[in-house]
C-alpha cells in the first residue's frame, strides 16, 4: 500500500453553523463510541454538541493521514465532518482505502448536497472497499436511509436503489453513510445501472450526470420470458424549452443485454421550436429505427414557463410494439425479433432531460 500522504495544504474549514446543524441532524443516530474527525476551528463547538464523543481535530490533510494510521482497526464508527477533506480523499485512492479500513461499522461522511446520489462519489467509495452507501434523509420529522448503492464489482460499479416514492432531497441533507457490510435499515426497490451513472433529483427523477453522458438503468424482472408475454411501460419525460446539446429519453422494454444491447426503445427527442420526435428502436446486432413521427408542441403539455413534458406509454405484445403520447397511439409496428421478458427501464442521453414515474405492468 502506498504511504504517500494527502497534499499538505491546509483544509478549508466548514462553516461552523452549517456543520453544527448537520451534526444535530444525526446526533441521535450516531453511536456513543463514534469517533469524530473535524477541522480544529470546529473542535470546541462540536465538543459542546457531542460531549461524550471522542473528537479529533486536524488542520491539514497531512495530519489527517497520520491520524488514519493511529486509528486503523480501532473504531466501529467514524464521523468525518469535513466536506473538503472528503473531496480530496476521493482523489487519493490509497488514502481513501485506509479510511475505509479504519472503520468496521458505519462511516458517516458530511458532504455537499450534490454528491448525495452522485455516481463518481459512490463509485470511488465502492472501489475503496465499501459494500453499501446510503443517504441520510429527513422525511418530515422522521430520519431514514434512502438512495442506497451496493457495490457489485471491484472497479466500483454498483446497483442503485431508491424508495418509491422517493424522499425529497433538500440542501440540508448532507450525509452519506458508508459501510463494508450491508446496512439493514435500507428500504428500497432496485434500479440496476447498466451503462453510466446518473442522478436522482429531489422529486425522484432520473437524469444522466453530464450533457454528453448516456445513462441506461434497468429494473430486472423476477419472471421468465414466458410469464410476461405482454407488458406496458410508462413514464414522464421533461426538458427545458431552450437547450444547446442533443438530448433524448427512452423507455426500455424486453431488455436482454449485455450492456447497451438487445432491447426495444420508445424514444422521445426534443427538437427546436417546441417540436418532439417520437420513435421506436430495436437492438439485435446494431441499433435500428423501425418507426418515427414528428409532433407539434400542442401534443405535449407545458409544465411551467421553462419546462416541457411528455407522458409516454410503450406497449409490447407478442408480435407488436405500440407507442402512445398523452394517451394517443402514434406508432404501431409489427415486430417479434426479441424474446419477451419483464425487464424494463430508461435510457437517457444528456443531463437536461429527466425521466420520472417509470412503471410497468402486464397487459
Amino acid at each position: 500500500m502506498s504511504t504517500q500522504a494527502l497534499s499538505s495544504g491546509a483544509l478549508v474549514p466548514s462553516t461552523t453553523s452549517t456543520t453544527l446543524a448537520n451534526i444535530q441532524q444525526v446526533k441521535q443516530a450516531i453511536a456513543e463510541h463514534c469517533i469524530v474527525l473535524c477541522h480544529s476551528s470546529l473542535e470546541g463547538a462540536i465538543r459542546e454538541v457531542l460531549p461524550r464523543h471522542v473528537v479529533i481535530a486536524c488542520d491539514a490533510t497531512r495530519e489527517f493521514s497520520s491520524l488514519l494510521s493511529g486509528l486503523q482497526h480501532k473504531s466501529e464508527e467514524l464521523l468525518l465532518t469535513q466536506p473538503a477533506m472528503l473531496q480530496e480523499l476521493l482523489s487519493e485512492p490509497d488514502e481513501l482505502r485506509r479510511l475505509v479500513r479504519c472503520c468496521s461499522g458505519k462511516l458517516w461522511l458530511e458532504c455537499d448536497a450534490a454528491p448525495l446520489v452522485a455516481g463518481p462519489t459512490r463509485k470511488a467509495l465502492h472501489r475503496a472497499g465499501v459494500y453499501e452507501i446510503v443517504s441520510w434523509l429527513v422525511d418530515s420529522t422522521t430520519p431514514r436511509f434512502d438512495y442506497s448503492s451496493v457495490g457489485l464489482l471491484p472497479d466500483g460499479h454498483f446497483q442503485m436503489e431508491a424508495s418509491v416514492p422517493a424522499v425529497e432531497i433538500g440542501a440540508s441533507c448532507n450525509w452519506l453513510i458508508a459501510s463494508r457490510v450491508p446496512l439493514r435499515e435500507t428500504q428500497a426497490l432496485p434500479w440496476t445501472w447498466i451503462h453510466g451513472t446518473g442522478r436522482i433529483t429531489s422529486d425522484g427523477s432520473l437524469s444522466a450526470e453530464a450533457d454528453s453522458d448516456l445513462l441506461l438503468t434497468i429494473r430486472l424482472s423476477k419472471y421468465s420470458s414466458h410469464d410476461v408475454p405482454s407488458m406496458r411501460v410508462s413514464g414522464k419525460f421533461s426538458w427545458p424549452i431552450h437547450f444547446s446539446t442533443a438530448v433524448s429519453g427512452s423507455l426500455v422494454g424486453c431488455y436482454h443485454g449485455p450492456g447497451d444491447s438487445r432491447m426495444y426503445l420508445a424514444m422521445v427527442e426534443p427538437q427546436e421550436y417546441g417540436q418532439l420526435r417520437v420513435s421506436i428502436w430495436r437492438h439485435l446486432v446494431q441499433w435500428e429505427q423501425i418507426a418515427s413521427e414528428m409532433l407539434d408542441a400542442k401534443k405535449f403539455g407545458l409544465e411551467n414557463a421553462r419546462q416541457l413534458q411528455a407522458e409516454i406509454v410503450f406497449e409490447i405484445t407478442p408480435d407488436e410494439l405500440r407507442l402512445y403520447c398523452e394517451t394517443e397511439c402514434l406508432l404501431n409496428v409489427a415486430d417479434d425479433s426479441l424474446p419477451r421478458n419483464g425487464n424494463y427501464g430508461a435510457r437517457l442521453l444528456g443531463s437536461k432531460l429527466q425521466a420520472s414515474q417509470i412503471t410497468a405492468s402486464e397487459i
